[in-house]
C-alpha cells in the first residue's frame, strides 16, 4: 500500500473525529450571560478602545464602523451579552501612534450576575490635569422599565460633569409647546453614585413624538438643550422587529445627557450640548 492509499483510509477517521454533532459542528458551552452597555462619558477624552482583558471576547470598545477606530466622547453602545462572573477590562485611547496606544487611560474590574443587565458608565475628567471629579467607573444594575399599553417609557440621566447648576428636564410632544406645571425630573444633578442613577424614575409617555427640554434648576425663560426622542420604526419585510422610539408603544428609553466637551491644553468647552438615547426594553414581539 502506499503513501497516498494509506492517507486515503486515514481521511474518513479524522473527519469524523472533528464532528462535534450530527450536524459535523462543535456547539460552544457560552455559558451565563450579562447584558452590558459602555457609555463614553469623560468630556475631556477623544476616541477611545474598550476591551475585556481576561478572556478572548469582543466587546463594546471595538472598532463601530470600517472608518471609526474607536468610540467617541458622547457614546452610548447597545446592550452587548458576554460572559457573566468577574470581568476586567481596559480603557486605551483610540490612536495608531503606538506611544499613545500603551497609554492606558483605566482598567475596571465588574461583577456581573447572569441575565442581568448593567450600564458601565465612564465619566469624569481623565485627561485635564487637576481637574474634577476625576474619572470613574460607575456600574449601574438595570432594571428595565415596564411601559404601561400605549405609553413609552423614558428617563433621563446627566452623564458627565460641566452643568453649573442642577437641570430641570420637562416633555413635550414638541420643542415650542408649553411647559408642564412641574418637571418630569427635578433638580437632576451629576453623580458618580450608582445607586442613585440607578433610582432615577422612569416616567411614562404617551406614544407620539416627544422632546426632552432642559432647563437649569428652578427657571424656564431658556433652555440648556432640546433635544427630539428618535421616533423608532414599525417592524418591514426586511426587519421583522419594532425599532424602539417615542412612537412604537412599550418601548424603554434613557436620555443621556452629555455636556460640552473640553479640548487643548486649557480644556476649554467645544461643541454643543446633547442627549444620546439608549434602548433599554424593545417592544415586545408579537406571536402568531
Amino acid at each position: 500500500m502506499n503513501k497516498l492509499q494509506r492517507l486515503w483510509l486515514l481521511t474518513p477517521i479524522l473527519v469524523a473525529g472533528c464532528k462535534g454533532s450530527e450536524t459535523g459542528f462543535t456547539e460552544p458551552n457560552i455559558g451565563p450571560i450579562a447584558y452590558v452597555r459602555y457609555v463614553h462619558a469623560m468630556p475631556d477624552t477623544g476616541l477611545v478602545v474598550v476591551r475585556w482583558v481576561d478572556r478572548v471576547e469582543n466587546w463594546v470598545g471595538t472598532p463601530t464602523s470600517g472608518t471609526t477606530l474607536g468610540v467617541p466622547y458622547g457614546t452610548v453602545t447597545p446592550f452587548q451579552g458576554v460572559a457573566a462572573g468577574s470581568r476586567t477590562f481596559k480603557v486605551w485611547p483610540a490612536t495608531t501612534d503606538i506611544n499613545l496606544t500603551q497609554d492606558e487611560i483605566a482598567t475596571g474590574t465588574v461583577t456581573l450576575t447572569a441575565d442581568t443587565y448593567y450600564t458601565v458608565l465612564h465619566t469624569g475628567y481623565a485627561r485635564c490635569q487637576g481637574a474634577a471629579p476625576a474619572q470613574s467607573i460607575v456600574l449601574i444594575q438595570e432594571t428595565p422599565p415596564t411601559p404601561a399599553a400605549g405609553q413609552f417609557s423614558l428617563r433621563t440621566i446627566v452623564a458627565a460633569p460641566g452643568f453649573a447648576t442642577a437641570q430641570d428636564a420637562y416633555v413635550t410632544d414638541a420643542a415650542g409647546d408649553p411647559l408642564p406645571a412641574a418637571p418630569q425630573w427635578n433638580a437632576l444633578t451629576y453623580s458618580q453614585d450608582a445607586a442613585a442613577l440607578a433610582a432615577i424614575p422612569w416616567v411614562g409617555v404617551d406614544t407620539g413624538t416627544a422632546v426632552v427640554r432642559l432647563y437649569n434648576d428652578g427657571t424656564t425663560a431658556t433652555a440648556t438643550l432640546s433635544s427630539s426622542v428618535p421616533t423608532g420604526a414599525r417592524a418591514t419585510v426586511s426587519s421583522t422587529n419594532d425599532l424602539p422610539g417615542s412612537r412604537i408603544s412599550g418601548s424603554g428609553l434613557t436620555a443621556f445627557v452629555f455636556p460640552q466637551a473640553q479640548t487643548g491644553a486649557a480644556c476649554a468647552t467645544s461643541g454643543s450640548i446633547r442627549a444620546i438615547y439608549g434602548i433599554d426594553r424593545r417592544p415586545t414581539v408579537p406571536t402568531n
